[in-house]
């Protein structure tokens, strides 16, 4: 089974590129994990949640720096 991880803007986002990425691979059969925005089966989409894409740059930034 391959996994993926992705970054979007809003759950929306999130459904469709999932949706895509289903189709692309012909099966289900992949490990799909959400970075960002965080989901859960609870609360699909929170205020808290939502972002841009400019905030998503600097979430990505911050986070390769704490590796490198």
């Amino acid at each position: 089974m391959k996994t993926y991880a992705l970054i979007t803007e809003g759950r929306t986002d999130q459904a469709v590129i999932e949706n895509i990425l289903y189709g692309f691979l012909g099966s289900y059969d992949a490990d799909i994990n959400w970075l960002l925005p965080l989901r859960d089966d609870t609360d699909m989409n929170r205020t808290e949640n939502f972002s841009n894409w400019e905030e998503k740059a600097v979430s990505c930034k911050s986070q390769f720096e704490k590796i490198h």
